[in-house]
């Protein structure tokens, strides 16, 4: 988990050297976000509630 919580948090910085540009939409299959930072912030607030999102004013 602590690999997986270090990796959100440089998606979140916007550290994506490596990833295809799509391939958070592709993955997620979001449909009400307009953006992948969208996404990311929505699903780090689901999994880390009491945390600030790394990157981000709350």
């Amino acid at each position: 988990m602590a690999t997986f919580k270090k990796e959100f948090v440089q998606l979140l910085q916007g550290d994506r050297e490596g990833l295809h540009p799509a391939a958070i939409s592709t993955a997620a299959e979001y449909d009400e976000w307009d953006t992948d930072d969208e996404f990311l912030v929505w699903l780090w607030q689901q999994l880390y509630p009491n945390e600030p999102v790394p990157g981000h004013a709350r």
